[in-house]
């Protein structure tokens, strides 16, 4: 057995920045001014995100992506379509992103509707990546089983040798996914663990403010 019981971190009380009366009346607002800050202040992997989604039969399943774009619209991130999350998202739309950054103690909670991105958006981000990622898209069909790396390096070779000088096509099998969301919570790390926790919950087209107990 590995005990953790005994790891703990004590946050400062001066470190409680959120009060309700700052609290925009949509939640986007504070997104983009935390998201703001993370880039600012350049933190590693800043744009990271937990991406959980779910099957039909209701197995979940989680992992971590990366943030390319936010904006009124929602969370834009971009992946295989037939991995695991693109064939979760395609039965089930409804997912959850979770951010977590340990040097400012905040966390970001959002759920909503998952939705693929129109193929002309796809392909401008696409073209915007290092050609060595653009061939690691032509060459993994992402989740599948394979029996080394080897197979993928040599499929990236293949691919460059084909297209040496020429643009490389982009896979109908990979793209981006914009969440639209209907909640997000918005979590500061407190003295104590009497942690801040502000709630908006989209209602009849409106967002809802609600604080939560720690």
């Amino acid at each position: 057995m590995i005990d953790f019981s005994d790891f703990r971190r004590t946050f400062r009380e001066d470190e409680i920045t959120i009060t309700k009366k700052d609290l925009p009346e949509d939640p986007i607002e504070l997104c983009a001014s935390w998201l703001q800050e993370v880039k600012e202040k350049d933190i590693l992997d800043g744009n990271a995100m937990t991406l959980s989604t779910s099957s039909k039969e209701g197995r979940v399943t989680a992992r971590t992506v990366l943030l390319k774009y936010m904006s009124q619209q929602g969370f834009t991130f971009f992946s295989n379509y037939k991995s695991k999350k693109g064939l979760d998202i395609e039965e089930n739309p409804q997912a959850a992103l979770t951010f977590y950054w340990p040097s400012l103690n905040r966390q970001m909670s959002i759920e909503g509707n998952v939705s693929k991105l129109p193929k002309s958006e796809s392909s401008k981000y696409y073209y915007s990546r290092p050609r060595l990622n653009q061939l690691l898209a032509l060459s993994s069909k992402q989740d599948q089983e394979i029996n080394s790396l080897k197979e993928i390096v040599e499929s990236i070779e293949q691919f460059e040798s084909q297209y040496k000088g020429k643009e490389l096509p982009i896979p109908d099998y990979w793209g981006g996914f914009l969440l639209d969301p209907t909640k997000i919570e918005f979590w500061q790390g407190g003295q104590g663990r009497i942690n801040i926790r502000y709630c908006y919950q989209k209602e009849n087209g409106s967002w809802i403010i609600k604080q939560l107990s720690p």
